[in-house]
């Protein structure tokens, strides 16, 4: 016989009223109103229990779940399943050890207690041990704890995606996770390198979902790092505070290498530079204006958190000799996209390269920049000790949006024949709504990505030609 410990249990009213309403369920669909629990000794005795349970009773189809063999991310392990009991009845059934019941019960400190008695750790404790220590390093890498509470959600109750690595190892995922995702629950390194995935040998990119069962490989470069638009997709707390974290680092260097140039041009047009500041004038600004480093100094100016021109002119004060014989306006400083969480781009006027721009210091969020003819940049000028002298740099990174006002005639097909002018030429729509439509003619609002004013000039072009469009622009302007 089996040696087995029973416990029953019927669902409380209340508790059936609130699945009934939370799930929007008929009292006819829930399957788990009458419960029964088997704890057993072995793992082969809870199997021996689940053929036991099937062989009396007919087991419903698509309700077993073997969290024994896959275990859940914070370690639970056991048999469920749901019978027609008598009079068709719905039961749930959990099989589980007496070591997995005290872990279900009592939660994944349960595991080093067993640790300490002697008990070697299975692959369900090590996992567990893993996932608490993951989530320490999710605490430290977060820096709003609601987040870090939502994360913490996603592995304790998620919907779960059963994927196979090419070594044949099991990652349980939760529901929508992606490519991504799986790279950063292999390691962390694989998903820092990640840049595509193969799904069941086919290849795809890494916000793909792969469903339970099929196997994904990652495929890594040595020079491959995390971008912004991961955190679109990524669904995992583990993934998601990797990128978070390696971001923050990177605006970080990047706000002190373009702090450094602002300030460096604004002490040049004073007729100094950072090198001819005395080390104690220096260290006596940094103290009076409570900061430990130089960095944090330039940092807080690429922020916008400080103006350069007042930093520039404190410092002088404070003993920077003037190697200048007549004070000048500073160079323009040069941007080529790539730097990444200090530079954001105005939504009113979406400038691209090749387009005349100014930039605005804005508090917490670093330069924003507009368009010179953006008709915001009157409004902002009454700020000046905010404006940045900046210019594009010969060699510019990535797409940027652009957005165009087409008025087209109105007639079947039009959309799709301005759509694929875009197409052609190598630009994305990123997203098309109607503006006006009338009986004879429409206005569309395309929003695109383009590289640059040439870019944009060749897709303004290739629309005009398509003999429906009355007249295109760049909009708002």
């Amino acid at each position: 016989g089996i040696p087995v410990r029973i416990i029953s249990r019927v669902k409380a009213p209340y508790s059936i009223w609130s699945k009934m309403k939370g799930e929007h369920k008929t009292f006819d669909q829930l399957m788990d109103v009458y419960g029964f629990r088997l704890v057993t000794d072995t793992v082969a005795h809870c199997y021996q229990a689940l053929g036991s349970a099937h062989s009396l009773f007919k087991p419903v189809e698509g309700r077993f779940k073997d969290f024994i063999a896959i275990p859940k991310a914070n370690g639970y392990q056991s048999l469920h399943t749901v019978l027609f009991g008598p009079f068709a009845a719905p039961i749930e059934i959990q099989i589980r050890t007496e070591e997995m019941d005290t872990v279900a019960e009592r939660g994944v400190a349960a595991h080093w207690s067993y640790k300490q008695e002697g008990i070697s750790s299975n692959s369900a404790q090590s996992r567990a041990r893993a996932w608490v220590a993951g989530l320490a390093d999710s605490q430290a890498a977060t820096p709003s704890s609601l987040e870090f509470i939502e994360n913490v959600k996603v592995d304790l109750f998620p919907d779960e995606v059963y994927l196979f690595t090419p070594a044949g190892d099991i990652q349980s995922l939760p529901k929508n996770a992606t490519a991504l995702d799986l790279a950063f629950a292999v390691h962390t390194d694989v998903g820092m390198h990640a840049v595509a995935a193969r799904i069941d040998g086919k290849l795809a990119s890494l916000r793909a979902q792969p469903v339970s069962g099929q196997t994904v490989e990652v495929i890594t470069a040595p020079s491959a790092a995390p971008n912004p638009s991961w955190l679109d997709f990524a669904v995992t707390g583990k993934a998601r505070a990797a990128i978070r974290q390696y971001l923050k680092h990177l605006q970080h260097e990047d706000a002190i290498d373009f702090g450094h140039r602002m300030l460096e041009g604004a002490l040049d047009a004073g007729g100094s530079s950072l090198d001819a500041i005395p080390p104690e004038a220096l260290d006596r600004f940094l103290a009076d204006n409570n900061l430990r480093r130089l960095e944090d100094l330039l940092s807080d100016i690429a922020l916008g958190n400080r103006m350069p021109d007042q930093v520039a002119a404190n410092l002088i004060a404070l003993g920077g000799s003037v190697i200048g014989v007549t004070q000048h306006r500073p160079e323009k400083i040069r941007i080529s996209g790539a730097e990444r969480g200090i530079l954001s781009f105005g939504q009113c006027c979406h400038p691209v390269p090749g387009d005349d721009i100014v930039g605005y210091l804005s508090p917490g969020k670093g330069i924003v920049v507009h368009r010179v003819e953006c008709p915001n940049v009157a409004e902002l000028a009454k700020q000046p000790e905010r404006r940045v002298q900046i210019g594009w740099d010969n060699e510019v990174q990535g797409d940027y949006r652009a957005e165009l006002r087409v008025e087209v005639v109105n007639r079947p097909g039009v959309l799709a024949t301005v759509s694929a002018a875009i197409a052609d030429a190598n630009s994305n729509i990123d997203d098309v709504k109607y503006i006006e439509r009338g009986i004879q003619a429409a206005t569309l609002i395309f929003a695109i990505e383009v590289k640059h004013r040439k870019h944009l000039a060749d897709v303004m072009r290739r629309i005009r030609n398509t003999k429906v469009v009355n007249g295109v622009y760049r909009y708002p302007l």
